[in-house]
């Protein structure tokens, strides 16, 4: 049996990355004679406040007494929202150690694995607090293989004091594939290699197998409001469409259920994530994966933008929105609910399911020559 590590952003509290980990896994284990393991490997907690340099280091230390609450509330309720992503760690991550893999101990498990898939996800993405040179795997002796699935640099360029360091790391992949024409450009730009363009993996697993453990809600006839950044606009969207259609709001915010009184309430785990989206009437969200579960679900679904923290990773919404030609589902105030135009989910799924051949195809034939 052939070994394959994974290196992603596994350990998180993002039903988003949790479930493409999953699916990436899924998808390489069922080649004969090949075993996906995902590593444990977390540059930070997931979601979990740094306090040293989030806290108390400009300009953090001149926060107010509102926003120190909220941080602190922020470290309570690290523990109460990871243990539901922890149980389906144990559950549906294969050989996942619990406790997290150190740089060190990477260096020491390199020699139990016939070749190294990182991503996907926005592993590349020097600006995200998760990455570090590991999810290039700059551990990797050169007698191995090195493939990249689907890796997202989150925006359109590398930082320019990274970009020589990004060149150095990239050129010694065998394989490399991204999730965005963007991603394609900059490989291009950096190594002069060109990139394979593929699916993110969530959209490799079919609805029916992410029945097989999702978690049916109580709740029916709803819009589901999925924001991977708080919205009033989205918010105020959502509540426009639910009462022009007799419906109810469910709004979670990255992994919390939000009450009726506009604060989060409870702690949404991926099965239970899965479940809101799959019974949803209607999907409202500013999400990468919103969309990408949303099509996998085949649901009528309006897009907002990122307008705060994450404005540059916008790009990734735009592109799959074009790559499955549904150009009409962007969201705002002048909106007419009164005039949906259902969305052709026979064409969406017949590019969705071409895409998903060409995709397989490049990942099967990089783990079949990296492992023999």
């Amino acid at each position: 049996m052939k070994k394959v590590g994974i290196l992603t952003f596994s350990y998180s509290s993002n039903p988003g990355s949790v479930l493409q980990a999953f699916s990436l896994q899924q998808n390489i284990s069922k080649m004969d004679s090949v075993e996906a393991q995902i590593i444990n490997y977390q540059k930070t907690k997931a979601g979990k406040p740094v306090i040293g340099k989030t806290v108390f280091e400009p300009p953090c230390s001149k926060w107010k007494l509102k926003q120190v609450i909220e941080w602190t509330a922020r470290i309570i309720a690290h523990p109460i929202r990871m243990h539901k992503y922890e149980k389906f760690f144990n559950k549906y991550y294969k050989g996942y150690p619990q406790r997290p893999i150190t740089r060190d101990e990477l260096i020491d498990i390199e020699k139990n694995y016939d070749c190294f898939v990182v991503g996907s996800d926005q592993v590349w993405n020097y600006g995200s607090y998760n990455v570090d040179d590991t999810h290039f795997l700059d551990f990797v002796k050169d007698d191995k293989k090195k493939i990249s699935y689907a890796a997202s640099f989150g925006r359109n360029g590398v930082p320019e004091n990274k970009i020589e360091d990004a060149k150095r790391f990239i050129s010694d992949f065998s394989y490399i594939s991204v999730r965005e024409k963007c991603g394609v450009d900059i490989v291009s730009e950096l190594t002069g290699k060109n990139a394979e363009l593929v699916l993110d993996p969530s959209l490799l697993t079919d609805k029916r197998e992410y029945r097989e453990f999702e978690k049916i809600p109580f709740a029916k006839k709803y819009v589901f409001l999925y924001l991977r950044e708080d919205s009033k606009e989205l918010t105020k969207y959502a509540d426009k469409l639910a009462k022009l259609k007799g419906l109810k709001v469910i709004k979670v915010v990255k992994h919390w259920m939000y009450g009726l009184n506009g604060r989060p309430i409870y702690a949404v785990g991926p099965q239970e994530w899965l479940g809101y989206m799959d019974n949803a009437s209607y999907v409202i969200t500013n999400s990468f994966h919103g969309i990408c579960f949303s099509v996998i679900f085949e649901k009528e679904f309006f897009v907002g933008l990122l307008k705060n923290v994450s404005v540059e990773t916008n790009p990734r919404i735009s592109e799959i929105l074009e790559l499955f030609e549904i150009k009409d589902r962007y969201i705002d105030e002048n909106y007419d609910f009164t005039e949906i135009k259902p969305l052709d989910y026979c064409r969406i799924n017949e590019n969705k399911e071409l895409m998903k051949k060409q995709s397989l195809d490049y990942l099967y034939n990089a783990v079949k020559r990296s492992v023999n």
